[in-house]
């Protein structure tokens, strides 16, 4: 079998990066151009008003009446969830492998950024907000090299910002409601967390394999919380050991940052698995087999040293 080299994983970022940008922009169109036509296909349209207004029958699809991006994925979350991830790549390439920089164009990296960030504010999603910033700061305290708070980059950063709020007014109402726990499903967000602890403690065994699952035609248990669903259907045990399997390969490219054998992938991916732990304590959205997938191909290519 031939080893992957370093031109192999800057051929792979390459990809991954062209086709962000596909997905991004298929967002915008859903958003913008064919937001009708493709509530239609995904069949999630209950009525259209006189005004054009569209009322979804699934509610994921808007928050306090506004319309969300979610693009070619299930729903705005998983989109956002998608958006994060790549973001997190992105602004480490942008900010620590400048040796990288010269065989992945900047302006490449910077207009995908940007175009990231600006799809993930249409999504709405407080869990993917949340990912990307508790990403962006692990990422800090692993790599000190990040120089994120050069003045012209931070006054940059707050002025894009700020011009962003402008254009979007509600992200500033979505958000307060959300942290003042006012918004419906950020206020039952903690009942569902101490609920599922008691079920856990009144079933430290579980209560069998697919009865929490998330939209699961057998489900006799509803959590919102990921850690407690593993917990209710493979037992306290089956979830130490699940999450034990994260905390090895965390540790496992934490010594490789030590012992300087790790990659261009290492710092991205060790964010990246931690914060899907810490996430899946506040959401099983993380749970989406595509987000999944996504975060364990960059932590595969993060855990060894190329050629």
């Amino acid at each position: 079998m031939q080893k992957l080299n370093v031109d192999d994983i800057i051929y792979f970022t390459k990809k991954l990066i062209y086709s962000s940008i596909i997905v991004f922009s298929i967002g915008f169109i859903q958003f913008y151009l064919l937001r009708e036509e493709f509530a239609l296909f995904r069949g999630i349209i209950e009525a259209i008003s006189n005004h054009g207004e569209i009322k979804y029958s699934v509610n994921a699809f808007s928050m306090m009446g506004l319309n969300r991006m979610y693009g070619p994925f299930t729903g705005p979350n998983e989109f956002g969830l998608f958006a994060s991830i790549i973001l997190t790549l992105i602004s480490y390439l942008l900010y620590t492998h400048k040796s990288y920089n010269h065989k992945i164009n900047y302006n490449l990296l910077l207009f995908t950024f940007i175009l990231g960030l600006i799809a993930l504010i249409h999504t709405f999603s407080r869990v993917s907000f949340f990912f990307l910033i508790c990403s962006t700061i692990i990422i800090l305290l692993v790599e000190k090299k990040i120089k994120l708070f050069k003045p012209p980059l931070f006054l940059f950063f707050l002025f894009f910002l700020s011009i962003l709020i402008l254009l979007i007014p509600q992200i500033m109402h979505v958000f307060m409601d959300s942290i003042t726990f006012k918004e419906l499903s950020a206020n039952a967000r903690i009942d569902f967390f101490l609920e599922g602890l008691i079920k856990i403690a009144k079933n430290p065994m579980g209560i069998g394999l697919g009865l929490v699952r998330y939209g699961s035609s057998s489900q006799v248990f509803h959590t919102e919380i990921f850690w407690w669903l593993v917990a209710l259907e493979i037992s306290i045990v089956g979830f130490i050991l699940y999450i034990s399997f994260y905390i090895i390969n965390i540790n496992k490219m934490i010594l490789m940052i030590f012992s300087n054998s790790n990659n261009m992938f290492t710092v991205p991916a060790i964010s990246l698995l931690l914060t899907y732990v810490i996430c899946g304590f506040a959401s099983v959205i993380i749970l989406e087999p595509i987000i999944t997938i996504l975060i364990w191909l960059i932590c595969s290519l993060g855990i060894k040293k190329y050629e």
